[in-house]
């Protein structure tokens, strides 16, 4: 499994994370290997190739082994890198880094369908034979503009011409090939065929933009069905070299270019990036409405906008690279914004898989006891109030002969208030002390009692909540102090005299 700086998968779990040629085990995988932090295992990749069954080793450095919370799967942990190198590797390809042999493949043709260019119009019951090779179930025939609008040229006169394809997905050499055998003889001329493609073009170092075709085809065929024109490549060939497949025949109309200059083509590929290439001009035609290349090679101009591809200039060859990842791992900050990242990334288009019903559950839990922990405090804060108001009016009414006296001895209504209001505050501050000191104490041994990672803890109780606490406390012990004092207000000094 992949992992990276960062990994809340790992560091949550008593691990750290890999780098270069280390790993990280989960605890069941740890088990079987026999393996702990420090020591060396050998990964061995396997791969079929050429019929026979290959494998390459590397010897990695087992970093950390995660807890049992990790997961109960035997995994191992280690850097993108080394994935990305067996995946490399599988596809057949050399990995360097490690001393993998292998080779690079090669970028490969797709189509978009054939052009189907018969001398004379075909039985209705052959068309419908035609229309089954393989699948190719859509069979148009291209009519007046259709004609050059598809193949870059206008056909003779009277001369039937049919695009072959299917739904939504590309052909390949091997349908070529069917449809040649099915097909046979000289009834048809069969083009493999690309939709054509607009892209800038470097012409004697200036940017100018041109439409380009696909179109290959022997002269005999080209001759036998009326064609004014030849193209030096010829027939589709999987296996052209680079010389023939890097040709293209431009139009008279195209100004500053003639027979054997080069142009170099921006194409865009996989990932937005543009991929330049040389093709050298052997023929200027007119008539043209765009750029003629082999159908091969618009085939891999095509399949370079489906798959990472990359042309390289010293060998000529276009090459595959890696298909994309096919899964990644996010994290949220909080289950609560697990939902709002499921609802974006579906609307993207990416299919994603949550815990979505157990976090559903926690919440459900969480709101419930919320609800029943507001209860029980509502029920304390109020018996609370009722316990101080009754408790301070106790002492006022213990303290009435007391606070009577201190009137008659002249001190004022306000002062007298002081009295209950300060007891009130200093009962509501001594008993805040209590109960944190209580909770400090009881969550110490709580968090001793489970077992967590360093650093986590179960029972919490932030400093901003204690402030908050102590706050609401006073102002508790405040608002029952008032009932208090407005009964010590109204204590005559004749009270100490009737008492005398």
């Amino acid at each position: 499994i992949p992992t990276g700086p960062g990994d809340p998968l790992i560091l949550d779990n008593g691990g750290q994370v890999p780098f270069g040629r280390q790993c990280v085990l989960s605890r069941f995988a740890a088990e079987k290997l026999g393996a702990s932090p420090g020591d060396r295992i050998v990964a061995r990749v396997t791969r079929s190739r050429g019929g026979r069954i290959e494998g390459a080793m590397v010897t990695l450095r087992v970093r950390s082994v995660l807890g049992v919370r990790a997961g109960a799967r035997d995994e191992i942990f280690v850097p993108l890198s080394l994935v990305d190198a067996v995946e490399k590797y599988k596809d057949g390809r050399e990995v360097p880094e490690y001393g993998w042999p292998g080779e690079q493949p090669l970028a490969y043709g797709s189509f978009d369908g054939f052009i189907l260019w018969f001398n004379r119009l075909p039985p209705s019951y052959r068309l419908i034979r035609i229309r089954t090779i393989a699948g190719l179930t859509r069979f148009h025939r291209l009519q007046g503009g259709e004609i050059a609008a598809n193949l870059g040229f206008a056909t003779p006169a009277g001369k039937p011409v049919f695009r072959l394809a299917v739904y939504r997905r590309p052909v390949y050499f091997e349908h070529y090939n069917l449809v040649q055998n099915k097909v046979g003889g000289g009834e048809a001329l069969i083009v493999p065929w690309v939709k054509p493609m607009s892209v800038t073009a470097l012409v004697g170092g200036r940017p100018a933009p041109v439409k380009l075709f696909a179109f290959s085809a022997s002269p005999r065929m080209i001759k036998i069905h009326g064609g004014a024109f030849t193209v030096p490549w010829g027939r589709a060939d999987e296996k052209s070299s680079p010389d023939r497949l890097l040709q293209t025949v431009v139009p008279a109309a195209m100004r500053g270019v003639k027979k054997g200059d080069v142009i170099r083509l921006k194409i865009p590929t996989k990932g937005a990036a543009l991929m330049t290439v040389p093709v050298r001009v052997v023929g200027v035609q007119a008539g043209l409405r765009g750029v003629l290349l082999p159908s091969m090679l618009m085939g891999v101009f095509r399949t370079a906008g489906l798959r990472a591809t990359g042309f390289d200039p010293r060998r000529r060859l276009f090459l595959l690279g890696r298909r994309g990842y096919s899964t990644f791992r996010l994290y949220a900050r909080t289950i609560d914004e697990v939902e709002g990242l499921r609802r974006f990334f579906e609307a993207e288009g990416i299919e994603v898989s949550t815990k979505a019903r157990e976090i559903e559950r926690v919440r459900a839990m969480d709101r419930g006891l919320t609800k029943v922990f507001w209860l029980v405090a509502i029920v304390g804060i109020a018996g609370g109030l009722a316990s101080l108001i009754a408790s301070l009016l106790a002492t006022v009414e213990r303290k009435k002969r007391d606070l009577s006296v201190l009137r008659l001895m002249g001190m004022s209504g306000p002062n007298v208030l002081s009295f209950p209001i300060a007891n009130g505050v200093y009962l509501a501050l001594g008993g805040g002390a209590v109960a944190i000191v209580f909770f400090y104490i009881m969550a110490f041994f709580i968090n001793r009692a489970l077992e967590f990672l360093p650093g986590e803890k179960m029972c919490v109780l932030p400093v901003s909540y204690v402030v908050a606490a102590v706050g609401l406390t006073l102002a508790v012990a405040g608002l029952a102090s008032l009932f208090a004092a407005a009964r010590a207000a109204t204590i005559e000094p004749a009270e100490a005299l009737r008492d005398e």
